[in-house]
């Protein structure tokens, strides 16, 4: 048994001992001198047992490591910025990733990767003190990022439930009950990340509401029954600024902090979302890119304000923290690209970004180099699209089949 684990219980010994000598000394009318250096034991062991339960912590502003802050958000679109101007003026603070792909459409898949790669947690890599806690905006123990944060909280458990009963009691449209409080769930972050005394690693997970688009409306896009998107992207990006006002709030509130200087804050959609683009609707659709790239946002203290058009995985956020914040040697043996050099204007030339999709509607892999992009199915059909003529990807090349495509193609092999 190790000397620390002794001293809780040497700490009742000797407090014993002091109330027994106290007796001893009134019956056996002990010398002076022996009660106090009684006393004075005692009282040694107990300020050594009252610092091992309650450690002396100098103010986070005098440690040593930075805190992160992760916000990740499903559904959120490589146009979603335009919507949510709070965010896009913070995002001035540091550095603006307009091109993030995503490895999947698969929103716990590429959670698994922010977190995982080659077996190993980003989190083992920070220091024993700092405190690892996320908040899950509606509950999901399957998410197996999970298991490497000490403390996980679900934010619907505290009245979710009971808020959906009242309102489905007393309201009639169902169609407009959020299914996510935006305000409640910063509010609650806010408390969390502000009760903690030591450097920490906070993740904040947040699905966009569902419950704002109609069940029956989602059936008849699927039918081929409705093909106007207008309607549903008023109401995808109103959830956005709702998002928005409750973000910039929260944000606010951290600026007050007085570790808020050693904070680095990062903002990144985990999924897509397709609104008729290309004939479906929601998160985790496709590989189109309305499906595969977001937005990325870094604010920290050592990180250069500047906008980056230039396209990084989500797989490359992993070793860039290694390597930037010195946490390990070996980040070139992990999956992702290191990208600080982006911040100093200098890119890698000819990579290829490789995307799966294995969950949902047609399986598939896409390929994109600069900007050219290949689809290939499972079934043998293929896409091929100009991303920098086409961006919305309306025109499938392949069925050209001239020269250029052909050797287009022979590029990616």
């Amino acid at each position: 048994m190790k000397v620390k684990n002794l001293l809780p219980l040497l700490n009742l010994t000797f407090l014993l001992s002091f109330f027994i000598i106290l007796y001893l000394s009134k019956i056996l009318k002990l010398p002076p001198l022996t009660y106090r250096v009684s006393i004075i034991i005692f009282l040694l062991i107990f300020f050594i047992s009252f610092f091992y339960f309650f450690p002396f912590e100098p103010p986070i502003t005098e440690r040593r490591g930075q805190n992160f802050i992760f916000i990740t958000i499903e559904g959120l679109r490589y146009d979603s910025l335009n919507y949510m101007q709070n965010t896009q003026n913070f995002s001035k603070e540091g550095a603006t990733f307009l091109n993030l792909y995503l490895p999947s459409p698969n929103y716990e898949y590429n959670l698994f990767k922010v977190f995982v790669q080659r077996n190993e947690s980003l989190l083992n890599f920070f220091p024993e003190r700092y405190l690892r806690f996320c908040l899950i905006s509606k509950k999901n123990e399957d998410l197996p990022s999970l298991k490497y944060f000490r403390e996980v909280k679900y934010f619907e458990e505290e009245s979710f439930y009971l808020k959906i009963l009242i309102k489905w009691l007393f309201v009639k449209d169902l169609i407009k009950i959020k299914e996510i409080n935006y305000k409640d769930i910063f509010d609650k972050s806010l408390d969390l990340v502000k009760s903690k005394s030591r450097p920490f690693f906070f993740w904040l997970h947040i699905d966009l509401p569902k419950f704002s688009i109609n069940e029956n409306l989602k059936i008849n896009v699927l039918k081929g029954k409705f093909s106007n998107p207008q309607p549903l992207k008023e109401i995808y990006f109103k959830d956005l600024q709702e998002l928005d006002l409750s973000l910039d709030k929260f944000l606010k509130n951290l600026k007050k902090e007085n570790w808020y200087e050693k904070t680095n804050i990062l903002i990144f959609g985990i999924s897509g979302y397709e609104i008729l683009e290309h004939g479906k609707i929601g998160p985790e659709t496709s590989l189109y890119q309305e499906s595969i790239l977001v937005p990325f946002i870094w604010v920290g203290p050592t990180i250069k304000r500047k906008t980056i058009d230039f396209p990084i995985s989500l797989l490359d956020i992993y070793p860039t923290i290694l390597k930037k914040f010195n946490l390990s040697e070996n980040y070139k043996k992990f999956e992702g690209m290191e990208f600080s050099p982006a911040f100093e204007n200098i890119f890698p030339f000819e990579r290829v970004f490789i995307l799966k999709n294995e969950n949902y509607y047609k399986k598939a892999k896409a390929y994109i180099k600069e900007d050219k992009k290949i689809i290939i199915y499972e079934d043998g059909k293929r896409e091929i699209y100009d991303l920098q003529r086409d961006p919305f990807e309306k025109e499938n090349l392949y069925c050209q089949r001239d020269e250029k495509i052909i050797k287009l193609m022979e590029g990616f092999k």
